[in-house]
């Protein structure tokens, strides 16, 4: 059953302030004041909130503003900030504990390290800890004992800032191939690709790849279109082998026509090399299994050959 502004008042009149008019009545609404205008019932002068002995001749608020129903919406609006900056957070902190090695190591090809994915999520950190302290410390008790109308001005602040920030955030919502390429996309091709080939979990590496052949296949698209592209095919089919896509771009290219400036002759050049870098870096990439592979048999051998010896 809905409540009633009456089931919504009886509670409030409990812990209500009596009004400042002098009549000791309780205050239960807010005015909402337009330039001019004037209580006819408070002689001393305007009153953020009064009571029903005010309201009879009160000609200063534009509508009706029940104290109660104040501090549900206050509250309700404050929560969906909130519950964004907590996603925010959570997808962030996700994708750094899934790809944490290979953000270390391609943030430091980011020249303004303000910029770096890694400062990023020091931010939002930040901001969600902000956040839980000003709910506990400005939000939570004024809930409970209904106050939140007489602070709503501080809390409008707070939550304007929060607001800004979820904007400004907004892309940090988004899964993690689109976090990484709006980070890593326009200098993918300058990472020196050795220590990520040494990582241990091939997710990363396998991303890293993915990330690069995106920009060389956009790269190949603009030298074609004379625009950029904005789809990220490569980077949304996670099925794709990345052997299959590095064929692909490879036949993409040779098959450019038209005739070649001296700056499209580098061009195809550049990224001529950029796909022999990536086949070189699979090669690597499958020596490097094996071996692991070997290690790992001649260990398993190693450790039973003792307790073969005792048979």
């Amino acid at each position: 059953m809905k409540a009633t502004r009456q089931d919504e008042m009886t509670p409030y009149n409990e812990i209500a302030d009596i009004c400042k008019c002098g009549s000791n009545d309780k205050v239960n609404r807010i005015c909402n004041p337009v330039k001019g205008w004037y209580f006819k019932s408070c002689p001393k002068g305007t009153q953020k909130f009064y009571c029903n002995t005010c309201a009879k001749d009160h000609r200063q608020h534009q509508q009706e503003t029940w104290i109660p129903g104040e501090n549900k919406r206050i509250l309700a609006v404050y929560g969906e900030v909130q519950h964004k900056i907590s996603n925010l957070n959570e997808n962030v902190r996700a994708l750094m504990g899934a790809y944490g090695p290979l953000i270390e190591i391609l943030d430091k090809a980011v020249t303004n390290k303000q910029k770096t994915l890694q400062a990023v999520f020091i931010e939002i950190q930040q901001l969600q800890q902000d956040q839980e302290t000003f709910y506990r410390q400005k939000i939570q008790e004024r809930s409970i004992i209904c106050a939140l109308h007489k602070h709503a001005e501080e809390i409008d602040q707070f939550y304007i800032k929060l607001k800004n920030a979820t904007a400004k955030y907004a892309d940090y919502i988004k899964n993690a191939a689109s976090i990484l390429w709006m980070h890593y996309g326009n200098i993918i091709l300058s990472v020196d690709s050795s220590p990520i080939l040494k990582l241990q979990d091939e997710k990363q590496i396998q991303m890293f790849l993915r990330i690069k052949e995106q920009k060389i296949a956009h790269f190949i698209e603009e030298m074609t279109t004379g625009e950029r592209p904005k789809t990220l095919d490569i980077l949304e089919d996670e099925q794709r082998l990345i052997q299959e896509i590095n064929q692909t771009v490879l036949v993409k290219l040779n098959s450019l026509s038209g005739a070649f400036t001296t700056k499209r002759t580098h061009e195809a050049s550049f990224i001529r090399s950029q796909i022999d870098i990536v086949s070189r870096d699979l090669m690597l990439r499958e020596m490097w299994q094996e071996m692991q592979s070997i290690k790992q048999n001649q260990n398993i051998r190693s450790s039973q050959d003792p307790q073969q010896q005792m048979h």
